[in-house]
């Protein structure tokens, strides 16, 4: 470790005064992404399910999932043009693998079981 390694552990905002990059981990940056996708996954397909028409009473609200995972989908494919972070990019398609991943599981549970 070397002495300015110390100095920016000791004083954090010291290399934030020196205008060096702040470097997030990106275990940090996926657990980020991944809670907005699932948070944001669950709101937009939502809406997405109420402005298609459906209502409790006539639908399932599997399709809240598929609507959800396709925004976060699209969401993530706009910003990985923006910003080249893989964390992020992971982070914002884990509630569509999620989604896939129950999906299949039902269908596998549904046909053998």
């Amino acid at each position: 470790m070397t002495l300015k390694e110390i100095y920016y552990a000791a004083r954090p905002m010291a290399a934030h005064r020196a205008r060096e990059e702040f470097r997030v981990p990106p275990a940090i940056s996926f657990i980020a992404a991944a809670v907005v996708s699932v948070i944001g996954g669950v709101a937009c397909g939502f809406e997405m399910w109420i402005l298609a028409g459906f209502r409790p009473d006539n639908s399932g609200g599997t399709l809240i999932f598929v609507f959800g995972s396709c925004a976060m989908s699209i969401l993530s494919l706009v910003l990985g043009f923006v910003w080249k972070n893989r964390a992020v990019l992971y982070g914002l398609n884990s509630f569509t693998f999620l989604t896939v991943l129950l999906l299949l599981l039902s269908i596998v549970k549904t046909k053998f079981g």
